[in-house]
């Protein structure tokens, strides 16, 4: 649901979302330039169908855009 060079700009994001009952996380990826990235995460789904629907219901309830990657993917 984010992705930031800062940490601290991630940590926020992850903060505000606890409060809201999301269990986000931080993952750190390398872009192809090498540069870091922190982006922030939220669920663990098995199906892409699966993904796909909570991503839709998390940007109606919350108003923010989502992206839908693997694990390590950026």
């Amino acid at each position: 649901v984010g992705a930031f060079r800062r940490i601290v700009n991630a940590a926020d994001l992850v903060g505000r979302l606890a409060l809201k009952g999301y269990s986000a996380r931080i993952v750190e990826i390398s872009d192809d330039q090498g540069r870091i990235w922190f982006t922030v995460r939220i669920g663990d789904y098995p199906t892409l169908e699966s993904a796909v629907e909570q991503a839709r219901v998390f940007k109606e309830k919350e108003n923010l855009k989502t992206f839908i990657r693997p694990y390590q993917a950026f």
